[in-house]
């Protein structure tokens, strides 16, 4: 009887023990630490409070590294509240410390698309507002973490890794001593181009906004009353 309930114990504990392995892989180490260092900061927490009512395992659980655009750092969907959010995989190699600046991003634009959801929007289009609004906020969130620009990811010595972040014009390094030295409007100059650069829609939020009727009209018109508070 003693040697059944041993091996029990046994067997249990090598359950718990591959469990426990199986959730501290790299990638889900890379997600945990990013939001660590987000959470370091008074604008990642306040870019983290739409996702933390419950605390923090919720993100935890619904963030992923995958196979995305190779034009992006993350993809952000909302659709009837239902919240999705993955990194692309080619961060994986990059500091977390890193990663949070691209976390901060994604959670900056899923503010946009929570104030659009407001007025039952969710078709939104990638303005190059939507951009400046992600760096804005990252920069921020950067800046108060104590520009740790030896994280770049740029940095990295192997090729076959650094034409990611090179190819996406994603150096932090580059944004923040713009956004410590340049001036508002020069700033964002900088980030449009990038934007640009990357193929996104070629469109401001405020041609779209004279045109538009009824809640997507509201819904623009809000988006733009936060761009500006952050811009001006």
């Amino acid at each position: 009887m003693k040697l059944i309930i041993s091996t029990c114990i046994i067997f249990a504990g090598l359950i718990f023990q591959s469990n426990f392995a199986a959730a501290d892989t790299l990638p889900r180490r890379q997600v945990r630490l990013s939001i660590y260092n987000v959470q370091q900061t008074p604008t990642g927490r306040e870019l983290l409070s739409p996702v933390s009512e419950n605390g923090y395992e919720k993100l935890f659980d619904t963030l992923f590294f995958d196979d995305i655009s190779n034009k992006k750092l993350f993809s952000v969907s909302l659709s009837s509240n239902k919240f999705s959010l993955t990194y692309n995989q080619h961060l994986m190699a990059a500091s977390p410390v890193y990663i949070s600046w691209a976390l901060a991003q994604a959670l900056a634009d899923y503010k946009v698309l929570l104030i659009a959801a407001k007025y039952g929007v969710y078709d939104l289009k990638n303005y190059y507002e939507r951009s400046h609004i992600q760096i804005i906020k990252a920069a921020q969130h950067w800046f108060e973490l104590g520009s740790p620009n030896s994280h770049d990811y740029v940095d990295n010595p192997k090729e076959k890794i650094n034409w990611f972040p090179r190819s996406t014009h994603s150096s932090v390094r580059e944004f923040d001593q713009a956004w410590r030295r340049a001036s508002m409007s020069d700033f964002l100059q900088k980030i449009t181009q990038r934007h640009i650069f990357l193929g996104y829609t070629k469109i401001s939020i405020y041609e779209d906004v004279k045109k538009a009727q009824g809640p997507k009209k509201q819904a623009l018109q809000a988006i733009i009353k936060y761009y500006e508070n952050l811009t001006y």
